[in-house]
């Protein structure tokens, strides 16, 4: 038993660091002094997107493929914790269907779904339910992100499994979302940060018209107050309970020195995770 988690924890690592290698090879470092944004390096742009009074965006190619070098290991960790929070009983009756239907909302470069893929190999390691198939709708306001996340949203994902991706770019908190699906999983991590308090009953709203009457909704964001507090309206407006944790530890990824020391990636968690069962 111990053999098997080791070999299958021992591939999905390498698999992952051939991800982080394949987007750091692909990064200009140097984009930043013909860009025009007035920044003196590209990783200092990205970092300072999440702390300075601007909208958020990703328009940037080479931030988009930074994004995924100094993020996916560890947000891949922090959403796997989210998902450990649902109860056995719940998650039994998730891999109990023949049919899983799961929202990402925010899905960004896909590191919830790569998340998600590494959540059910674990859950099924020994005991393959009833489960044969997983539709999985990615909802997320940039479009720009459709070319990267091709790329990771397939990671560990058990091939015994069929399943099916669409994409919906809609923006959560202005239109009114109809994914086709009602949804039994809903995953979102690092949207409702950039979000205001004022717009959560729109996602609220658009939340409860694509779910089941008995979905799990996780979510993975900040560790900050303002932060916390959308997110419990949230669970509030929807009648939700959840459980919660913010322990932190390492992504459990070694990754190459030269990236750390150029792309200075986060290897610590330092989120807040729920999981909500309604």
């Amino acid at each position: 038993m111990l053999l098997s988690i080791f070999i299958i924890e021992k591939t999905e690592s390498n698999v992952m660091n051939n991800i982080i290698n394949n987007f750091y090879d692909e990064v200009d470092f140097n984009s930043f002094a013909n860009c025009g944004v007035g920044k003196d390096d590209c990783v200092g742009c990205l970092s300072d997107n999440y702390f300075e009074a601007t909208e958020i965006n990703y328009d940037c190619e080479n931030k988009r493929k930074l994004y995924v070098v100094r993020y996916l290991p560890v947000h891949v960790k922090e959403v796997q914790s989210a998902l450990s929070l649902i109860s056995t009983k719940r998650a039994n009756e998730l891999l109990g269907k023949r049919v899983l239907n799961f929202i990402c909302l925010g899905g960004g470069p896909g590191t919830d779904s790569a998340a998600f893929n590494k959540w059910l190999v674990s859950q099924r390691l020994f005991d393959k339910k009833s489960l044969t198939r997983v539709n999985v709708v990615r909802v997320d306001r940039c479009e720009e992100w459709n070319e990267i996340s091709p790329r990771i949203i397939k990671h560990a994902f058990p091939d015994d499994l069929v399943v099916k991706y669409t994409k919906s770019n809609h923006d959560l908190t202005k239109h009114n979302l109809n994914t086709s699906i009602k949804a039994d999983l809903v995953i979102s991590s690092y949207l409702l940060s950039e979000i205001s308090l004022e717009d959560i009953p729109k996602v609220a709203e658009n939340i409860k018209n694509n779910i089941t009457d008995k979905a799990t909704i996780v979510i993975n964001d900040r560790n900050q107050e303002e932060v916390r507090q959308r997110i419990e309206k949230l669970y509030e407006l929807l009648g939700c309970d959840f459980e919660l944790d913010s322990t932190q530890f390492h992504c459990g990824i070694s990754i190459d020195n030269a990236i750390v020391e150029n792309a200075k990636p986060k290897l610590l968690t330092k989120s807040i995770r729920y999981a909500g069962e309604l």
